[in-house]
């Protein structure tokens, strides 16, 4: 994430480990016993399968907070124009974008371009032909059907936070937050509650000043600096992000600190791995093992709870 952070300008998608069937983290999921029914799992599509070392409280609100900075934490630029065209029999709606890339200057006329209900009700990220830079083109100066679209996925994505929240609080009520810390789990509601105002609005400054504050107080300084900036791009004039982007990168703090990026809300146990005597990697790669026989695998664990 640290490495993310500083190179910017490349506007690299970033989202969480996702795990896929026939993958090397696939079959070590496998055999660690994280996935027991193989069909069931398919059925479920879960490729955000938890597999690390980070309980699944902790996994959960650091999947939010990915999801909230690859939507919120914009290199975003003002189209020249914005049109919808004329309704299409296959596609809908489409429009017509054209922007002038603001590293190189060249005008880019993008035609045909549908719109993601949950991606793209703000700004959409648009790649310059001419040297390849990549621009968060702003979406909001739509015509008014696009109005209308851009609410339908603002919802749809504040819903989706909401449903996380939801397990997350259900995971606490459960007992799985861990000792339940008082203070974690008010400061995991807050930090939830700024991440759902910012989606509301990501090109208010405000909102990212006050997410980066939560952020701060929860020490997770080098992602509060990502939006303490993000607020200074949008509205350089906003003194309270000044603020806390000198604090944030001042001597009181060491390089360590503004490279935590995300905290821990809970102490709770990570999934448990089986142990294993080898680890599962191809032999093409040159180390250990190969691919374990995964219907031998399963076989063999019927056997024993049998």
């Amino acid at each position: 994430m640290d490495w993310w952070a500083k190179n910017q300008r490349y506007m690299i998608n970033v989202d969480r480990l996702q795990v896929y069937p026939g993958s090397p983290d696939y079959i070590e999921a496998v055999r660690d016993g994280l996935i027991e029914d193989r069909i069931k799992w398919i059925d479920r599509q879960d490729v955000h399968l938890n597999i690390s070392k980070v309980n699944d409280f902790d996994a959960e609100i650091l999947g939010i907070q990915v999801d909230v900075t690859q939507k919120t934490i914009l290199n975003e630029t003002t189209p020249v124009r914005f049109a919808a065209e004329a309704l299409h029999s296959v596609r809908g709606r489409t429009f017509n974008i054209v922007w002038d890339c603001p590293r190189c200057q060249h005008v880019n006329d993008y035609r045909g371009v549908r719109l993601s209900p949950t991606l793209d009700q703000y700004a959409i990220r648009l790649t310059c032909r001419e040297c390849l830079s990549r621009f968060d083109v702003r979406t909001v100066m739509a015509t008014t059907a696009a109005s209308r679209f851009t609410y339908r996925g603002l919802m749809a994505t504040r819903g989706s936070l909401l449903l996380a929240a939801k397990r997350i609080l259900k995971l606490y009520g459960a007992l799985r937050f861990g000792r339940r810390n008082l203070w974690k789990a008010v400061a995991a509601t807050k930090v939830l509650a700024r991440a759902y105002a910012l989606l509301g609005n990501p090109l208010d400054s405000g909102r990212h000043v006050a997410y980066a504050d939560e952020l701060g107080r929860t020490g997770a300084f080098g992602l509060a600096i990502l939006h303490y900036k993000q607020a200074l791009r949008l509205d350089p004039t906003n003194q309270r992000a000044r603020q806390g982007l000198n604090a944030a990168e001042g001597d009181q703090l060491s390089d360590q600190n503004r490279a935590k990026y995300f905290v821990s809300f809970s102490d709770a146990s990570p999934p448990r791995h089986l142990i294993r005597e080898h680890p599962v990697i191809t032999e093409q790669w040159g180390v250990g093992q190969d691919f374990p026989d995964i219907h031998a695998i399963e076989s063999d664990r019927r056997t024993e709870t049998g």
